[in-house]
Parts: structure tokens; sequence; C-alpha cells
């Protein structure tokens, strides 16, 4: 069966080497987040203090402020990096993670909401200023005492784009409209979609387009694929939330963001069914399966 690549844990500790390094993770400012404690160590010994310091005793000078860019680094990794580290290791972005709730991935990537832009909006428009769905790294944010790395415009434009192609215009929770058309297998006489409960079916007769939704309206949730023919029944299927995006990990899909219409094929040969092939228009250009047309994003589902 041919699947996509599991892509590789984030690690929000680490810098990484360009923004094509990982599908999406976090950036470091400055010098990374130390989110790991130090290794415990014996108690030191307080060191008696008088109860009133003599007359004429030199005061200690009050220690420097904090960095610019300290702060900023330090604002970062308490605020975005280290509690995004629980979103990395779920899926969709850990292929072996439990699915991450929807509510926690509206809270991160609802546009202009959440955690990261609160911090972006506060902290970081005026160094990574953005330009559409473009970010660049300032002329002046040197002059401000502060080295952007050069992966975190390319993280927030990943995060932008997810909030872009999973959250219709005006809506508050993610949403993915689309229609299939299943083709005829050979030897195959049934073929079931099913996602959230809602199933198109097809039997060998004329092919029609048929609309579908993730998530789901009502209580189901998961996506499976059913064939049945040649005295067998194949099936793929994903419980969860994130049940779809599990399916259409199986599929090999080609294509380019913008297309009207993909190909999705599932091998189902190992089950003795051959190759289903499935026919998906989404409603919007702007859509998870290739991204945001003019991104650059070429990988099938690279926005995971």
């Amino acid at each position: 069966m041919s699947r996509r690549a599991s892509p590789r844990p984030l690690d929000p500790s680490r810098r990484p080497v360009s923004a094509a390094s990982l599908p999406i993770f976090i950036a470091a400012l400055v010098a990374g987040c130390v989110i790991v404690p130090p290794a415990p160590g014996p108690t030191p010994t307080p060191t008696p203090v008088p109860d009133t310091p003599a007359p004429d005793s030199p005061q200690p000078p009050a220690p420097d402020p904090p960095s610019r860019a300290a702060q900023l680094d330090s604002g970062w990794c308490a605020s975005v990096a280290q509690p995004f580290a629980q979103v990395a290791d779920a899926y969709p972005f850990s292929a072996a993670g439990a699915d991450l709730p929807l509510d926690d991935f509206t809270r991160w990537f609802a546009p202009g909401q959440g955690p990261l832009w609160q911090f972006y909006d506060a902290s970081l428009a005026t160094l990574v200023p953005r330009d559409g769905g473009v970010f660049a790294i300032a002329d002046t944010a040197a002059a401000a005492g502060v080295t952007v790395d050069a992966a975190l415009p390319g993280f927030l434009g990943r995060v932008a784009d997810l909030g872009t192609v999973l959250f219709p215009p005006g809506a508050t929770t993610p949403a993915f409209e689309f229609e299939v058309q299943i083709d005829g297998t050979p030897g195959v006489t049934e073929i079931d979609l099913t996602v959230d409960g809602a199933t198109v079916k097809y039997r060998n007769g004329p092919r029609s387009w048929q609309p579908l939704r993730w998530p789901g309206t009502g209580d189901a949730r998961g996506a499976s694929l059913t064939a049945k023919g040649l005295g067998a029944t194949g099936q793929l299927s994903h419980q969860g939330d994130w049940g779809l995006w599990r399916l259409l990990a199986d599929a090999t899909v080609p294509g380019l963001a913008g297309q009207r219409e993909y190909t999705a094929k599932w091998d189902l040969a190992s089950q003795q069914l051959g190759v289903v092939t499935v026919h998906v228009r989404p409603r919007r250009d702007e859509n998870p399966l290739f991204g945001v047309p003019g991104r650059g994003v070429s990988a099938y589902l690279g926005l995971f």
C-alpha cells in the first residue's frame, strides 16, 4: 500500500536548518528554547544574611535589564514553543500520535487567533512583517538588536496557510468541503466511501459527483473506504476526528495547488481488490491537499 511518509516529530528546542526541513516546526528566535530542566544537584547551603546591613556597606549594583532579544526569546519559548510541543506530538503533525482535539487545533490555527498570533501581534509584527500570506524579516530587525532566526518567516507562513485552507472565510471552526466521484474498478462490484457517517456508494452505474464534508454534522467520527468483489472484501478504516486525513494519507495523489480536481488512488492489491480510484474536487482553491496556490508547497498534504 502506498502511504505518505511519516513526518518527523517536532522538537521546539531544536533550531531547524531551513524552512523546508520539516513540514511544520517551531523556529526559535535567537538562542533556541531550553525546555529541559537542569539536572538536580546538591542543595547549596544558604549564606547567612544579617538582619540589618551595616550603614556603610556598599550596595550591589542592580542587574542589567534583559536585552530585547532575550525578552523575545523568553516570551516565544514560554508562550509559543513549549505549549506547542504537545500539539506537535499529535496527529496530523505526528503520524504516530493520537488525534489532536479539534478544539485545540482551532485554538492554535484559527486565523489571527491563539497564542502564536497574539505573540506575533504584540512582539513580532514589526520585526517580521506580513504581506498577505508571506512573512519576511524586516531590515530594521538587526538595528533593533535582534537577530531573527531565518526559518521563522517560513514557519509563520505555514501556520497562516493552515488557517487559510482549513478555516473558510468567516468560519470559526475547521472545515473541508469537497465532492467525490468514484471510478469503477475491474472485478469490483461495490465501493463505499464514508466520512464521519456520510457514505457515497458506487455500484458500477453512471458516475456522478457527490458532496462530502469534514468534520461531519453528526456524532460519528472516522473515515473508511470499502470495496467488494472477486469474492473478497477490502477496507481501509480510520477512526477519530482526523480519520479522513489518515485515510487520505493512505492514498497516492499527484497534483499541484489550485487544481480544480485531484485523483486519489488507494492500493488494495494486498486485499485482492486492485486499485480504487476516487476523483476529489475541493470547493475552494485554497485547500489542505496541496495548500495555497502560489506558495510553493508541492507535496501532497505538505502543510501538515
